[in-house]
């Protein structure tokens, strides 16, 4: 009986070792009763570390949220590859504002997890900061089909060249490195052999120091012989003047009047002669009180632009006159000192030309600059009969050729005339005529050009 009972009780209490060892596997399996209780059992035995976890994930949270904010960019990604702006509300995913686009805001999340004012009050932003910020962003954003098609054209572009010749103007081209075609040359637009249209004999021996072309197509021929003609297209004589002094430098004004100085001639003083079309010539201005000699002369809208030499100081300078005579401003060369004889306007800029060697020296707003312009270099030129045609061309009488400089003034070609004088001076007319002046006091009219021969 002992036996038994004690059998029993051991088969009891092994059932009871086997249910209470089961019960928590079953708990682990399924029952989320039994697992809260015991996780609420641990929390109250270890308050104190739940307290300080607590706080900072409360911290971590918010710096969550502003990151989440902050990384959700105000651009969506529309079809066609272009980009959208959106408001803040709408949170959009996987999308970050590149760094030169964004805010101190953005650059700075713990920016807004501050204070709630400071959040309110980028929401309450002007829309005009608004349409910047969203300017910009945008303009990071752009499709790459249209920045590679902006890299592909600076790629080809080249230097500018000429193409062809269209109602008296130049049609320049960029040349692409793709396209295989040839270069324009310069001096194909110009005759091999120009052909003499009109020989001009008035019967005076004496050299043509200048030739100028009025606004309507008259020009005005200077003798050195103290004698000025004004002559039609056709090479008629239209008028005859004889002066007191002897003219070097000429121009034109507006009106078609003709203006001239004496430069360093034998009976030269300082004064600015004026011979009308219709009148008596006279002395327009006098200015011995500013320079000892005159030189260069030239008409440009409503002002005179005259060269002048002092020599206490031996430099020379430019003089500004109104049409009456009254002196504005003078220019002086800076920073070095140059010798400028002529003066010419190329692209509506004044340009002083200097005396022993042809350089163009840029008229600035208070000086001539010492700096020349030109990448042509000429020595054995005339100066004082220098000249611009229509196509922007400059020309040079030397001896028998006439020297042509492109509008960029980086290209020379050299045109022979066949005649057997001296060439003194050259003008082109509103036909794009070639007017030469020699000598011993013979005019000539030639093509010069293929385009209008």
């Amino acid at each position: 009986m002992v036996c038994l009972l004690s059998g029993k009780d051991l088969t009891s209490s092994s059932i009871k070792r086997r249910r209470t060892t089961q019960l928590p596997r079953n708990r682990q399996r399924g029952d989320n009763k039994t697992r809260n209780r015991t996780s609420n059992s641990k929390d109250k035995k270890c308050s104190h570390t739940i307290k300080k976890a607590s706080v900072k994930s409360v911290d971590q949270r918010k710096m969550s949220r502003t990151k989440a904010t902050w990384k959700t960019s105000q651009l969506s990604k529309v079809k066609g590859k272009s980009w959208k702006i959106k408001s803040p509300a709408n949170k959009i995913t996987n999308l970050k504002v590149p760094k030169k686009c964004q805010t101190k805001s953005q650059k700075h999340p713990k920016f807004l997890s501050n204070s709630k004012t400071r959040t309110q009050s980028k929401r309450n932003e002007s829309k005009s900061s608004e349409a910047l910020g969203r300017s910009k962003i945008a303009s990071c954003f752009k499709p790459k089909k249209d920045l590679q098609s902006q890299s592909h054209k600076k790629r080809n572009t080249g230097s500018y060249r000429y193409q062809s010749i269209e109602n008296n103007k130049v049609i320049i081209k960029r040349k692409t490195k793709a396209s295989g075609k040839k270069i324009f040359d310069f001096s194909n637009l110009f005759l091999k052999n120009p052909e003499i249209t009109a020989h001009i004999d008035v019967g005076i021996t004496s050299r043509i120091y200048g030739i100028c072309v009025t606004s309507d197509n008259l020009l005005w021929v200077i003798y050195l012989r103290k004698h000025v003609k004004l002559f039609d297209a056709a090479g008629k004589v239209v008028r005859s003047v004889k002066v007191q002094r002897s003219p070097v430098y000429n121009c034109c004004t507006p009106t078609g009047d003709l203006l001239f100085t004496q430069a360093s001639a034998d009976d030269a003083c300082a004064e600015v002669t004026i011979v009308p079309r219709a009148g008596k010539p006279r002395t327009l201005v006098d200015l011995s009180s500013y320079a000892s000699h005159l030189c260069g002369i030239l008409c440009q809208g409503e002002m005179i632009y005259i060269v002048a030499y002092r020599d206490s100081s031996s430099k020379y300078f430019i003089i500004k006159l109104h049409m009456n005579g009254k002196v504005v401003t003078t220019y002086e060369a800076k920073p070095e000192n140059v010798n400028i004889g002529g003066i010419i306007s190329h692209y509506g800029k004044i340009y002083a030309i200097g005396i022993n060697y042809f350089n163009m020296y840029p008229l600035k707003k208070d000086n001539v600059s010492s700096v020349a312009m030109n990448k042509v270099k000429l020595d054995d030129t005339i100066v004082r009969s220098a000249c611009v045609d229509n196509l922007g061309n400059v020309l040079l009488p030397s001896d028998l050729e006439v020297n042509i400089i492109c509008p960029f003034l980086q290209r020379l070609h050299k045109v022979r005339i066949d005649i057997s004088d001296s060439i003194r001076s050259v003008a082109v007319d509103q036909q794009n005529n070639l007017w030469i002046g020699t000598r011993d006091g013979h005019l000539y009219i030639s093509k010069y050009l293929k385009q209008f021969s």
